[in-house]
């Protein structure tokens, strides 16, 4: 076998073209707003330092945090004929996400790492409201379980259920730090 040698300009190229090419993590869950608030910088430390004014606040513990996702169940209930409960959920979510500013001035290697940072901190994000959304069933299922007298008040565990796994999910992974979502 002949070892390949690439250059840094391809090799970054070829990285590149796998990141856009992966899949989107966020990809089918409906109802969901991505939103930015823009950094600016030319280095790491000043990218980090223009974030670090401009993050926003994580809603659990208003601790600052460099990305945020929210995630919301709606639900109208109807009496069925047999006594039971019907409802109809909607989910909805929103997530931040800093947005690097294009800067000829640049160098590719700080793209290169805000880019894999970025896809690290869109991977736990995702993982926030991709659980909050595969709970839509339970969700159904749990409202729909007895009558409407009592559907709410069961629709509201299943809530609290949610928001705890979003409490061990950051408190497990750092805030997306062992995922890999550190910059710089």
């Amino acid at each position: 076998m002949c070892p390949v040698r690439l250059s840094a300009g391809l090799a970054l190229l070829l990285l590149l073209a796998a990141a856009q090419s992966s899949p989107d993590p966020f990809g089918g869950i409906p109802n969901l707003d991505i939103g930015a608030y823009e950094v600016a910088g030319t280095s790491p430390a000043a990218i980090r330092k223009d974030m670090d004014a401009k993050r926003p606040a994580d809603p659990n513990d208003g601790t600052p945090v460099d990305s945020v996702a929210h995630w919301n169940y709606r639900w109208r209930l109807q009496w069925r004929p047999d006594g039971g409960c019907a409802a109809e959920v909607t989910f909805s979510g929103t997530v931040r996400l800093p947005h690097l500013v294009d800067d000829p001035k640049r160098a590719g290697s700080v793209t290169a790492r805000w880019n894999r940072y970025m896809a690290a901190l869109r991977t736990h994000e995702s993982g926030h409201v991709r659980f909050a959304w595969d709970q839509a069933g339970r969700l159904r299922a749990t409202l729909e379980a007895g009558s409407c007298d009592v559907a709410n008040a069961a629709g509201q565990r299943v809530l609290e259920d949610i928001r705890r796994h979003d409490v061990e999910y950051d408190r497990e992974t750092g805030h997306g730090r062992k995922q890999g979502a550190v910059f710089p």
